[in-house]
């Protein structure tokens, strides 16, 4: 994804290329086979929605999305997108972690219910998909990563510079 993901954001051929990749991914018109599906529908922008997804999945392969239930009945009201490369996985199944920023050390973490698909009483959480391989499956690629290779060259650059004028 680091390639991916430096062409995405360097090269605006590419950038064309997966933007339109996930635009056809995502369709632009839904047909809800259960009828309760049409009624809290109405309100969801799903092409967006669908759009936002795809394109994380392009980028990341992961996505994630907060489901909000009606109070007074126990059915999903709302569908928000939320940024996946915000979210880390936790120890407890039950709880995904959310900060702006995860580079800083001292960030604020927003601890949030997991949405459990399995689980037939609906509720509140955050539904987090991640189809990422070895060494990246309990959490997102941050957005700078694509520049990790960069900063990482220009510290040996510096290192042996130094050494050469000291």
């Amino acid at each position: 994804p680091e390639d991916i993901l430096y062409l995405y954001h360097n090269s605006p051929t590419n950038s064309g290329i997966i933007n339109r990749k996930a635009k056809l991914m995502a369709g632009n018109e839904y047909k809800f086979s259960n009828p309760d599906a049409d009624f809290f529908a109405i309100d969801i922008n799903f092409s967006e929605l669908f759009y936002k997804v795809c394109l994380d999945y392009s980028l990341y392969h992961t996505f994630c999305l907060e489901a909000i239930s009606k109070t007074y009945v126990n059915k999903i009201a709302d569908i928000k997108y939320q940024d996946a490369s915000l979210v880390r996985l936790t120890d407890n199944t039950e709880k995904l972690a959310i900060s702006t920023d995860w580079s800083d050390g001292q960030c604020k973490i927003e601890y949030v219910n997991a949405f459990d698909i399995n689980n037939s009483n609906i509720q509140e959480g955050f539904f987090f998909f991640s189809s990422a391989g070895p060494g990246v499956a309990n959490y997102a690629y941050p957005t700078y990563w694509a520049g990790m290779k960069s900063i990482e060259a220009e510290f040996e650059l510096f290192n042996h510079l130094s050494t050469c004028f000291n």
